[in-house]
């Protein structure tokens, strides 16, 4: 088959998520397939206070390096589009920029048709900015896969404008896939759609190769508790603090974009180590103690479906996690949850009490979540059939 992907973030970028997963997945199995990440636009040059953080400028770097096809090791074919404007809060904040921006400055129209990606089998779309795209292929499933409440997130357009987008994408769609529990409840009352669940997964291969322990870790003779991911405005900083400051019988290790910057350099039981690539967050996973998942108890939060929990499964880390609904909603036995320094630290110490037996548990369910099962579920429940758009 012939699948294109309309994904929120670069394969070649930092972090990995689904789409770049599935995309993975559905080329080992043969398919040919063509993965558009979120657009390029001139004003993120124009942004100069973003350009400071280090962060922002990889984003970009990212997608400047596709602006043309680029086949990366995968053999999957990476196109970024470099439009005029893009869809953001401010002048910019208008359901119908991603109806309506059909031109690009590389012509990703012409260099779709010389890809022989115009007619596809399957597109599967996860960013709503990169609904203009449907003009230049024909195929025979359109899928809209929502990741998380994205109106309900801090970036991007205003929710009036996701939310009229999305409602136009769901009667376009001829399936939509939800990554939660809430989300679908929530595009159920919102958009009037009968969505189907289809939760993120884990790449086992990656994460159950054996690795090192790194070296970050070879001096600390204490439980080494660990957390994974963006220090964002979804993450609890302040709960991370408070939880830390209670005891020095632990040590946190922090591994994430804006962790150096946010983390106070006076804090003796935290390292914050900053970014680190994909490759090596098996060894940071493996030799750690306890995995933390201390989110924010917001909207978007609840409605969302962390990679990260069975990524710490499979390298046999008990959970402890604030308490978000879907989480929650899963009753795995790895998984405590907590809400105040207090009781998240307790959480913590009484993972540390039954480790080996939560270690055990970790990994035993997270096997059963590999994004080869979720790709090939995927595959199931979009049958192609249909006639052409």
């Amino acid at each position: 088959m012939k699948i294109v992907f309309l994904s929120h973030t670069p394969r070649n970028y930092l972090f990995k998520v689904g789409s770049y997963h599935l995309s993975n997945i559905l080329a080992q199995m043969g398919h040919d397939v063509l993965y558009i990440p979120s657009p390029l636009s001139l004003f993120h040059f124009m942004n100069i206070p973003k350009l400071g953080d280090a962060d922002y400028r990889a984003v970009i770097k990212s997608r400047l390096q596709t602006l043309s096809p680029t086949k990366d090791r995968k053999h999957i074919i990476n196109l970024t589009p470099f439009v005029l404007t893009p869809f953001n809060k401010g002048i910019f904040d208008r359901p119908k920029i991603p109806l309506t921006q059909w031109f690009t400055f590389n012509r990703i129209d012409k260099k779709i048709k010389q890809l022989g990606f115009t007619s596809t089998d399957l597109v599967i779309q996860d960013k709503p900015a990169l609904f203009f795209v449907r003009k230049f292929i024909n195929t025979k499933r359109w899928i809209y896969r929502a990741t998380d409440d994205y109106s309900s997130m801090s970036r991007g357009a205003g929710a009036h404008s996701i939310q009229k987008l999305e409602q136009e994408i769901c009667n376009y769609a001829d399936r939509v896939l939800v990554t939660s529990a809430p989300l679908k409840s929530l595009f159920s009352r919102r958009y009037s759609v009968s969505s189907t669940i289809l939760r993120n997964g884990v790449d086992a291969r990656h994460f159950t190769q054996t690795e090192p322990i790194p070296r970050e870790y070879q001096n600390i003779q204490k439980p080494i508790i660990l957390y994974v991911g963006s220090l964002d405005d979804r993450f609890d900083l302040d709960l991370l603090l408070k939880t830390a400051e209670k005891t020095q019988s632990l040590h946190y290790m922090i591994v994430g974009p804006g962790s150096k910057e946010q983390i106070p350099k006076d804090t003796p039981n935290i390292t914050a180590l900053g970014s680190r690539p994909y490759s090596q967050i098996p060894g940071f996973m493996q030799h750690a103690d306890v995995g933390l998942l201390p989110l924010r108890l917001t909207d978007a939060n609840h409605a969302r479906s962390p990679m990260k929990i069975y990524e710490y499964g499979l390298c046999g880390l008990p959970v402890v996690s604030t308490p978000l609904k879907e989480l929650q909603n899963r009753n795995e036995s790895f998984i405590s949850f907590a809400a105040e320094p207090e009781s998240f630290l307790d959480k913590i110490r009484q993972s540390l009490d039954r480790q080996e037996e939560l270690s055990r548990n970790a990994k035993r369910s997270s096997q059963s979540h590999s994004w080869r099962s979720i790709t090939e579920k995927l595959l199931e429940i979009t049958p192609l059939e249909a006639d052409l758009k």
